[in-house]
């Protein structure tokens, strides 16, 4: 724990307009969970011509190593994937990198190629900690390294697709975001 005089000093000096490194006690933002994320891209899209209408078909998150994670709070990086029907610019993406939300991304012509293609709506509330505990639950206490919430045309609600391994030794478990039920596929 840090004195509160070593914190006091350094406040003093940061008041003073002297540069000091960062300080052991000052750790990374904390990145919200998705469900937060998700409704900050939406408002942040509404403000982009043309998207106004536009709907969420794909959110993906990484850490931001690229190594796997056991925890929600792991997955610090996201992209979100939008579509709408105004011409010419269909798709856009809105990252979200380092604590902060990027410039988005609009793209012209017939899009991207993306998991899903159903609209992911109305936004889910079951948070990606309590997707992990249900998957921990469930057994599955490998490391993740992607996790992938989309609404496919035959699913009846929007699902977490968690990825494991690498390579040729790739393996998925997915959540239900309303019914909670984990399954493993392969």
């Amino acid at each position: 724990m840090t004195h509160p005089r070593t914190l006091l000093l350094a406040l003093g000096l940061l008041a003073a307009g002297l540069a000091l490194p960062t300080p052991a006690f000052a750790a990374a933002a904390k990145t919200p969970d998705v469900t937060v994320l998700l409704r900050q891209a939406a408002v942040r899209l509404r403000h982009v011509k043309g998207f106004g209408t536009a709907y969420l078909v794909n959110a993906s998150g990484t850490t931001a190593s690229g190594k796997g994670t056991t925890s929600a709070t792991g997955i610090t990086n996201w992209s979100f994937f939008y579509t709408t029907t105004a011409k010419p610019y269909p798709t856009a993406t809105i990252d979200f990198r380092g604590g902060h939300f990027l410039a988005t991304k609009v793209v012209a012509g017939t899009g991207f190629p993306i998991i899903g293609g159903g609209s992911v709506n109305p936004l889910p509330t079951m948070t990606l900690t309590r997707a992990v505990t249900l998957l921990h639950t469930a057994g599955f206490k490998k490391a993740f390294t992607n996790v992938q919430l989309v609404h496919l045309p035959q699913d009846q609600e929007t699902i977490y697709y968690f990825t494991f391994g690498s390579g040729s030794n790739l393996s998925w478990a997915s959540v239900g975001t309303k019914s909670g039920t984990v399954t493993r596929s392969s």
